[in-house]
């Protein structure tokens, strides 16, 4: 029990404690391509010869129990209830995939840095979509509204537009708004200038009233 085998140059190179346990004080080399398992399973580990670690099934750990590098030996955890938790980036090769089960390719990263989905993006009720200095640019209620905390800017002769009509308002790069169709206002909207908000009036039954002159061009 506690005996040793060894060599000239190493003479307790591997001891056999009473328990069966096997201590070696140095390295195990086995051949290129050699293997390492047990009674059931012979081949579970197969070493390549370029270090390449193949396991024939799963890889268990511990509860909670870590993933790691030399500079890094926590850098993952992994929960007793499978959630697994990063200390630092995630980096995936250029235009790479990320997805489950039944989508495998559910997102697409380009070297770029676009990221593209294949179907919804969906955010909870009353969540926000926004930028680095303006976090809470864009809110969508959960009865789909959709309020901005600012201007919205589209493309010089940009149109804006509903499904059946999608280009119903044209805004030209000078400012000039055309409208494919009618516009209409509220009974006894009115229709102004920043000065005089109320310059017009339209009633229900049609009555244009002006709160001033009319004037024309000569």
């Amino acid at each position: 029990d506690g005996g040793t085998i060894g060599s000239a140059s190493s003479t307790s190179a591997i001891t056999i404690s009473s328990g069966g346990i096997v201590t070696l004080v140095d390295d195990l080399l086995i051949k290129d391509g050699g293997t390492i398992g047990a009674a059931s399973s012979t081949s579970a580990i197969t070493i390549a010869s370029t270090g390449i670690v193949t396991f024939v099934d799963d890889i268990l750990i511990k509860d909670g129990g870590t993933i790691g590098s030399a500079s890094s030996t926590g850098a993952i955890t992994i929960a007793s209830s499978g959630i697994v938790t990063l200390v630092d980036d995630l980096l995936i090769k250029d235009g790479g995939t990320i997805g489950v089960a039944s989508s495998t390719s559910a997102i697409t990263i380009a070297s770029s840095g676009i990221v593209t989905l294949v179907d919804d993006l969906i955010i909870k009720d009353g969540g926000t979509i926004g930028a680095a200095s303006a976090t809470g640019a864009i809110t969508i209620a959960s009865s789909g509204i959709v309020t901005f905390v600012d201007d919205i800017l589209i493309k010089d002769g940009g149109t804006i537009g509903v499904a059946s009509s999608t280009s119903a308002i044209t805004i030209a790069s000078t400012g000039i708004v055309t409208l494919v169709d009618d516009l209409i206002i509220k009974d006894g909207g009115t229709i102004g200038a920043a000065s005089a908000t109320g310059a017009i009036t339209i009633s229900s039954g049609g009555i244009v009233t002006l709160v001033d002159d009319l004037l024309i061009k000569d």
